[in-house]
């Protein structure tokens, strides 16, 4: 199994998940992501997941899942 880099991927730990979401069931808290229109994966046992970059890119409104399956505006260089 292949090890992520530590300072390239911060993932949100379970904790601090139940701070955000204000809730402690995984479901609720994946309920919560969703109506809050973040994006996230989950795990084999339906724990959401996702890194602080994605949440704060996504909270900040900077997200644009459109944008993210286009790629970069080379033509804007």
């Amino acid at each position: 199994m292949q090890h992520l880099n530590s300072d390239a991927v911060h993932l949100i730990s379970d904790e601090a998940m139940e701070i955000l979401t204000g809730e402690t069931v995984k479901k609720n808290q994946c309920e919560n992501l969703r109506q809050n229109g973040i994006r996230f994966s989950t795990t084999s046992t339906g724990r959401p997941r996702l890194t602080w970059e994605a949440y704060n890119r996504q909270l900040c409104g900077s997200y644009n899942p459109i944008q993210e399956l286009l790629g970069p505006n080379l033509s804007k260089l």
